[in-house]
């Protein structure tokens, strides 16, 4: 399959081959200007040759003594070159002019009659000289060189000329070939890195786009099949982050060696770029395709040693199939891409095939990233507040900020459906910088009504991660005028596992700067004890999964106990969500939990809305009375 590596030999042969041409080329225009000079210098012999004949037969032709003429043009004898000369008189009665006297070199015994010889063609030297006396002409001379005296010169001189150039070409092929070598090297580097990734040594997108082209056209004159498995590394970022680019790219390099390992020889693994990796398999059905993926997957799923540590690693695989998902690279690497975004989201670690149904829900999610887009250039976002209580006193002391979207394409869309599509997309940025300062300004319009009301706002993985969030926090509170001890940021487990040096530099700055911390949903991701003890968090947020079946659920009761005391151990406090009647709310007041939120005291409503329930019917700080605590609605 390495077509590209067969044209490397004649491709180091042009450079001689062009300075060939070029000698070649250089010698003709000097042998041509050669031939030229020579045949003026024998034509110009010539004629000082027929000159002189021509005055020594003055007294010949005006006596008419042939046999004196004779004598002066055997003088020509001397001069080997000549081929023959001649000498005419002129008619007194004006006629043609006559032969008088000639003279022939040895080998020619053609009559010697006017214009006799051949005096035509490439080389022919013919010159001729006229016979005056008193500026009457009495005749002329014609002289006939050989041709062959001028090829022999012009000949001599190329002779020189070829041995020049080929000794001037040997010696410099002999000198350049250290340089020809490197030269060599250079473009044979050169072409590998164009076509295979420095990395892992495996073919590159370019080169993935050759081979999977040939596939699809050796498979479409046999009407054979190519399946194509696309696969990445599952949270191979946080490897990156947590152990350096060094091991993960280590990672990497081991990943590629067991990928080349989990198919055919003739399969061809390229690494597109990132932790993504793409196998092409001809002739190959989806029943194979899918044993294939198993194997990959399963080679994948071993752990990695890197610097002494085990670390394992999953993946996960979209396969697509020509030419029943599509008939040119990009349908089926976008095919692929789909099945493999769909294998993440059923859990990761294992494989998808391309469907028309994954196509409908990739495109539903364009769809809905474009309108999260088009939502924060018109502000189609809007916070809801639920209410937070004392468990003591059930008076309130704060409330939790939450998104809602109402889109004029989708309708309300609940945030399940679209957070995770914005945390992809990077949007979720922007739309929690948005969230944190839409809230800050409402919590700062109600501070004067509301003494020591908090305002929890969640902050995204991403949002924690970017350098200077203390800086735009505190802009943010002093353009609010709102009391960092009013702000609490409510943090997710799983943003805490990633550019630790960024978090925890944040954290400090944020516990610095007098605002809350809290972990949301706590023992539903990836607790540790270990961050709670290193970092700055000052309370824990119960998930309504353990609180929905208090009282009567002995493994949740156990485990809100064990969070409990282990806050209290900790000097940390602890907000239960989820909380929905009196039954749950009084277990949890026994149990020693500090603060409250749920249906029990209120949906997440619009601001107007709990400004009315919470700020004007009742005084700040106490809890609306009778049905108004328990209003119907989505949960928290």
């Amino acid at each position: 399959m390495n077509r590209e590596a067969a044209v490397e030999p004649t491709g180091s042969r042009l450079p001689l081959l062009a300075s060939g041409l070029a000698l070649g080329i250089a010698m003709l225009a000097l042998v041509s200007l050669e031939y030229v000079d020579q045949r003026d210098a024998l034509l110009g012999s010539l004629q000082a040759q027929a000159r002189i004949v021509g005055e020594s037969s003055v007294p010949a032709l005006v006596f008419d003594d042939a046999g004196a003429a004779r004598g002066s043009l055997d003088s020509l004898r001397s001069v080997e070159w000549i081929r023959g000369a001649a000498l005419y008189r002129a008619d007194e009665a004006g006629g043609e002019p006559r032969l008088f006297a000639e003279y022939r070199a040895a080998g020619e015994d053609a009559s010697f009659a006017r214009r006799s010889l051949d005096t035509t063609g490439f080389a022919a030297l013919d010159v001729t000289h006229a016979v005056s006396v008193e500026g009457r002409e009495v005749g002329y001379v014609q002289v006939i060189a050989r041709p062959e005296e001028l090829l022999t010169r012009v000949g001599r001189y190329f002779a020189t000329v070829l041995a020049v150039a080929v000794g001037a070409l040997a010696i410099a092929f002999a000198l350049t070939g250290g340089l020809r070598q490197r030269v060599r090297e250079t473009e044979h580097l050169l072409q590998t890195r164009a076509h295979y990734d420095d990395l892992t040594g495996l073919p590159n997108r370019n080169l993935f786009n050759d081979r999977i082209q040939h596939a699809i056209s050796l498979a479409e004159r046999r009407s054979g099949t190519v399946a194509l498995l696309f696969c990445d590394l599952d949270n191979f970022k946080v490897i990156n982050d947590s152990l350096g680019h060094a091991a993960g790219d280590l990672v990497l390099a081991l990943a590629a060696k067991r990928l080349k390992g989990a198919v055919r020889e003739a399969d061809t693994v390229c690494r597109l770029g990132g932790d993504e990796f793409v196998a092409i398999l001809e002739n190959c059905d989806a029943p194979a395709a899918g044993r294939a993926a198993e194997h990959m997957l399963a080679a994948l799923a071993a752990s990695y040693v890197v610097d002494g540590r085990e670390i394992s690693v999953g993946s996960s695989l979209g396969i697509a199939l020509y030419p029943r998902d599509g008939t040119d690279a990009g349908q089926l690497l976008r095919a692929a891409d789909t099945a493999l975004y769909s294998a993440k989201s059923a859990g990761k670690g294992t494989f998808r095939f391309f469907s028309e149904a994954l196509d409908r829900q990739a495109h539903e999610r364009m769809e809905l990233e474009s309108g999260l887009r088009r939502a924060l250039a018109h502000s189609e976002f809007v916070l809801h507040y639920q209410p937070q209580v004392d468990v003591a006193s059930r008076r309130l002391t704060g409330a939790e900020a939450l998104l809602r979207w109402a889109s004029p394409e989708h309708g309300n869309v609940p945030p399940a459906r679209f957070i995770p599509v914005a945390e992809e997309s990077g949007l979720i940025r922007e739309i929690g910088q948005w969230a944190l300062q839409e809230a800050c300004r409402q919590a700062g319009a109600w501070r004067a009504r509301a003494p020591g009301f908090v305002i929890a706002v969640n902050v995204s993985a991403r949002q924690l991660n970017e350098p200077g969030l203390a800086r735009a926090v505190r802009a943010t509170l002093d353009l609010c005028g709102l009391p960092p001890n009013q702000l609490e940021l409510e943090l997710t487990e799983s943003a805490l596992l990633t550019h630790a040096h960024e978090v925890n530099e944040n954290l400090r700055a944020l516990d610095a700067l007098g605002v809350n911390l809290s972990l949301d949903d706590f023992g539903t991701g990836y607790s540790s004890l270990g961050y709670l003890k290193r970092l700055p968090i000052g309370r824990l947020k119960i998930d309504q999964g353990f609180t929905r079946h208090l009282p009567d659920g002995t493994d949740d009761a156990a485990i809100v106990e064990a969070i409990l005391a282990l806050a209290g151990a900790m000097d940390m406090e602890v907000v239960a969500e989820g909380v929905e009647s009196e039954a749950q709310f009084e277990f949890l007041r026994a149990a020693g939990c500090d603060y409250a939120q749920g249906w029990l005291f209120g949906k997440a409503v619009p601001a107007e809305e709990f400004e009315r329930l919470w700020l004007t019917k009742h005084a700040a700080g106490h809890a609306p009375a009778g049905d108004e605590r328990a209003l119907p609605g989505t949960s928290n």
